[in-house]
């Protein structure tokens, strides 16, 4: 299972995928989440690697 949240709905794909799906959850990404919405011990719990992609346009170039 993958999680898709942006913003405040980051937030809640954090707390979906991390605590109520653990086994299952696969990956959780997020578009500039809201991790203080989050509370910390349930960040803790989420083990995740970070990446952080900015001005994905500037990525994009044909």
């Amino acid at each position: 299972i993958g999680y898709f949240g942006a913003s405040t709905g980051g937030a809640a794909a954090i707390i979906a995928g991390g605590i109520k799906q653990q086994k299952r959850t696969k990956a959780i990404v997020s578009r500039g989440e809201r991790p203080d919405l989050v509370p910390i011990e349930q960040l803790n719990s989420v083990l995740m690697l970070n990446h952080h992609i900015k001005n994905v346009e500037n990525l994009i170039r044909f």
